[in-house]
């Protein structure tokens, strides 16, 4: 959930909702003989009506990376178990593994671009973005489709553009 979250958030630009307030944390019966994958946990966690929305977004993207353990070394399986790292998007995009969600994120070029393009600006003028910055973002990704996407043409088309130029300094 946590891997999903961040792809949304980072990646696509597009984070979800936070949760609500009421929801709690998974909890792993213990009394049961057999221990339950966290993909079988957070299934029953994700079929409650008003979780649902968020994990079908979130949790097949976090499944491609579950061969990645939580500081990055390889593994194959988890408390003897093969990992199951395939998932379907909300789009309909089945996958498994990491590299094929790669192959699939490289096919939404566009919104990486836009929402890289967007961080940095942020970041280059020390501001949250707002509306009236949504077209000087525009001409940024338009000059570095021109330019195969070069990061060097990114960093000189923030420093060109008008906000950058005349930013306030306080």
């Amino acid at each position: 959930t946590l891997r999903g979250k961040w792809v949304l958030d980072v990646i696509y630009g597009n984070p979800p909702a936070p949760p609500p307030p009421d929801v709690g944390e998974i909890q792993e019966d213990r009394r049961s003989r057999e221990p339950r994958s966290f993909r079988e946990l957070l299934g029953q966690h994700a079929s409650r009506a008003e979780c649902s929305m968020c994990h079908r977004k979130m949790d097949p993207l976090g499944f491609a990376l579950d061969n990645f353990d939580a500081v990055g070394a390889w593994r194959d399986n988890h408390g003897g178990k093969p990992l199951d790292t395939t998932g379907k998007l909300p789009t309909g995009e089945s996958f498994t593994g990491h590299a094929e969600l790669k192959t699939i994120l490289n096919s939404h070029r566009d919104q990486f671009v836009r929402n890289m393009t967007a961080q940095m600006l942020s970041y280059a003028l020390g501001r949250e973005l707002d509306y009236f910055d949504d077209c000087v973002i525009d001409g940024i990704v338009k000059e570095l489709a021109t330019d195969e996407f070069r990061f060097a043409s990114l960093v000189e088309g923030i420093v060109r553009s008008y906000p950058f130029q005349y930013r306030r300094v306080e």
